[in-house]
């Protein structure tokens, strides 16, 4: 406790009697007629003390999509993390529609967090038409405004996009390129 104004903190604490947690990874590419995958643990592994997820993917393509789906979450943050976020999404969103069967909670997830990204993105354009890294910041940053235009042209195959929002980008990117100047006389 903190003296008079009897605040205290409390945290949980994860105790491991005898030892601590190890995480130990096998993976292999099995050939047709093989049968065993070998795991060694540790020889001062504690008696009764493990546990085992076997994960078998058909080809490294859905091993991908495995990897994909841990990393798609909900974008918040500034700009930059937002669209960086969504990105997993996007590409789920992609894999799923050339797909002849489709994960349709997957799908439904990736769709919110595009949805999402969209929205928490708007508060960072800029009346210019650029996007700045966080909503209170006044300058639009020229880069990320890119990414932003980038990520908006892919997401519009899978989400809503309003074409002013996208329009205002693209014209405040080609504000900002240098005016071309005369190249007569120099050849």
């Amino acid at each position: 406790q903190a003296g008079e104004t009897g605040d205290r903190i409390a945290r949980p604490v994860t105790v491991h009697p005898n030892g601590h947690e190890t995480a130990i990874t096998a993976s292999t590419i099995l050939s047709p007629g093989d049968n065993i995958l070998a795991v060694t643990l540790p020889p001062d592994t504690l008696p009764l003390s493990s546990d085992t997820t076997l994960k078998v993917y058909p080809n490294l393509g859905a091993h991908l999509r495995d990897a994909l789906a841990a990393m798609a979450t909900y974008p918040h943050g500034c700009a930059e993390q937002i669209l960086s976020t969504a990105w997993p999404s996007l590409l789920l969103q992609r894999y799923s529609a050339s797909l002849p069967q489709r994960d349709e909670k997957l799908q439904k997830q990736t769709h919110l967090n595009l949805e999402e990204a969209y929205e928490n993105l708007l508060a960072d354009q800029l009346p210019s038409g650029g996007f700045a890294y966080c909503s209170r910041d006044r300058s639009a940053d020229l880069a990320l405004t890119a990414y932003a235009v980038q990520f908006l042209t892919e997401a519009r195959n899978f989400i809503a996009i309003d074409d002013a929002v996208l329009n205002k980008a693209v014209t405040y990117l080609s504000q900002q390129q240098p005016k071309s100047r005369s190249t007569a006389g120099l050849w």
